[in-house]
Formats: C-alpha cells, structure tokens, sequence
C-alpha cells in the first residue's frame, strides 16, 4: 500500500511538472517570468536626422522567449531527476533498473544542457539592452521585507533575490540562474557515470542535486512574486 501510495503522488507530482513544461502561462509563473519587462529595447542605426530608431524584434519579446525556455527545459529536468530519486528510493525492495536509470539521468541532462545554452543567450540578449529606469525605480523601492513575511518565503533564499533585485540587477538573476544549471549539470554527470558503472550514486550527490534544484527554483520562483507585485 506505502508503494502504491508513493506512486501515485509520484504521478500527480510528475503530471504537474509536465503541465507546467508545455504550457507557457504556466511555467513562467515558476522561473523569473515577468522580468523582461525591466529592460527597453537597444536603439537601432541613427535616421538621416540623427534619431535613434528602434528596429527588428523588441528585446523584451525576446527575452522573454528565452525565459520560458529556460523554465520548460529546467522544469523538465527536474521532472526527470524527480522520477530518477524514486527508483532509486525504492532500491532496498527492488533491484536497481541500471538501464532505465540511465535512460532516465540522461533525458534529464540533455534538458538541463538545453536550459545551460538558452540561458547562455539571455544573458547575452539582456547584455544588450537597456533597463528600464521605471522598474528598476520600483525594484529599489520595493518592500522586501514586508513582502517576504507576507508570503512566508524562506528567508535565506529570499534575501539572495533581493539582493539582485535592491539593486536593479537583473542581469544578475539569469547569471545566477545560469550557474545554478551549470552547477546542476555537473552534479548529474557524476551521477550519470556512476549510473553506466552500475553502481549506486554517491547518496551526497543525490542530496546535493535535489537541494540545489529546490533552491534554484524557489529563487526563480520568488523573482516571480515580485515582478507580479510591481506594474
């Protein structure tokens, strides 16, 4: 019954996270949606009177293709990761399935190496846009400290976001998005050659995976919240 049990929340779980994955309102309600909106789009070539024109797609629109990217890829690795920590879970009662774990750790690199080049090109898209002076005013003014008891969000991880966002550093939050997936992806490779040893990860580096997944999404996800307090 406690197996059959496990299952089924596992199922529920997994099912949310694919909901999210392929829906793009969804998703970017989890991982730093919204936060296109702090930047105005780069001046074009100057017209014949010497104005600057804006030209091609607007940055923010960009920008904010990449942030939902970003999310689906990172949502569906951790969806993956998710169902690879319950077979492992249950290997006291069940023999380890050394192929279907490696199916699974190496579905969930292959998005987080997905997620490693589409925030690669955000940072290099927001790089070359301007902030918007209007957010970032508001970004500093912000009431953190009353928003985060508000919503009872974990103080720790809470304080790193506004740390980024006091300071109208948004470029900051998708570096640390970035390196957070950089760092993921070298935790699930040690894992993944562990796997196709057939041998049983190292149980510190499936703590640590799980942990630095928790808490790179809670920082998405609290960039979130902010960015849908201020107009």
């Amino acid at each position: 019954m406690i197996k059959k049990n496990k299952k089924i929340i596992l199922t529920v779980t997994l099912g949310i996270l694919v909901l999210f994955a392929f829906s793009g309102d969804l998703l970017s309600l989890i991982v730093a949606n919204e936060t296109q909106k702090g930047f105005d789009n780069p001046p074009g070539v100057p017209d014949a009177h010497g104005t600057p024109r804006y030209a091609g797609i607007k940055a923010n629109s960009t920008i904010e293709n990449y942030i939902i990217k970003g999310a689906s890829y990172l949502l569906s690795g951790y969806a993956d990761t998710l169902l690879f920590l319950n077979t492992v879970e249950l290997a006291k009662l069940e023999a380890l399935p050394y192929d279907q774990l490696t199916k699974i750790i190496s579905d969930a690199v292959s998005d987080m190496e997905n997620a490693y080049v589409t925030y690669a090109a955000l940072e290099q898209e927001a790089a070359q846009a301007p902030y918007n002076p209007g957010v970032i005013r508001q970004l500093q003014m912000f009431d953190y400290n009353g928003f985060m008891v508000k919503n009872n969000l974990n103080p720790v991880i809470f304080k790193n976001v506004e740390g980024y966002l006091t300071k109208g550093n948004i470029r900051g939050v998708y570096h640390y998005l970035n390196t957070s997936v950089e760092n993921i992806l070298s935790i699930q490779y040690r894992i993944k050659a562990a796997v196709e040893e057939e041998k049983l990860p190292d149980v510190a580096d499936l703590w640590l995976l799980n942990q630095t997944y928790s808490e790179t999404l809670l920082f998405g996800q609290y960039v979130a919240q902010i960015f849908y307090e201020i107009k």
